[in-house]
């Protein structure tokens, strides 16, 4: 999962744009002035050296979860994700009046709820005073009567 997170990230700077504009400047200056002075350098390259160290550690002697890794990467590409997305959510029964953008942030919202909310209730008792204390932390700071401001 760390892989396909990576990869994701990846993906993720593909689509915006950005893979674009950092890598201008090698195209435009020598190899080592476009290295020492680029942002390519903070984004992708720890990208890539993790990506590599953990194909060639980790992945390689299991080929199941680098399999895993690979189909979680495919389907979660801007390319393959939208032509996908409308045949999952008509089977999933969302309604096809929605646009397919907003059936998906809902999905994904419901998802991140349900994780989060599995994680905190696996957590404990350490979660519940972590959270107690957090609480008491931030009524200190902002005080009640922003709170009641907040929930009212």
């Amino acid at each position: 999962l760390q892989a396909s997170s990576l990869v994701c990230s990846f993906w993720a700077h593909l689509a915006t744009g950005d893979l674009a504009s950092i890598l201008k400047p090698f195209f435009e200056n020598p190899l080592l002035t476009a290295a020492m002075d680029s942002s390519a350098m903070v984004t992708f390259l720890p990208i890539v050296l993790g990506l590599l160290w953990l194909v060639a550690v980790h992945l390689y002697h299991r080929p199941g979860p680098f399999m895993l890794t690979t189909l979680i990467s495919s389907v979660s590409s801007p390319v393959v994700l939208p032509s996908l997305w409308a045949s999952v959510a008509s089977n999933l029964g969302l309604s096809s009046s929605l646009a397919p953008e907003k059936s998906l942030s809902q999905v994904v919202s419901i998802v991140y709820t349900l994780v989060f909310s599995s994680l905190y209730c696996a957590g404990g008792t350490v979660t519940f005073i972590s959270t107690v204390l957090m609480v008491q932390l931030l009524l200190r700071i902002h005080g009640i009567e922003a709170w009641e401001q907040a929930f009212a």
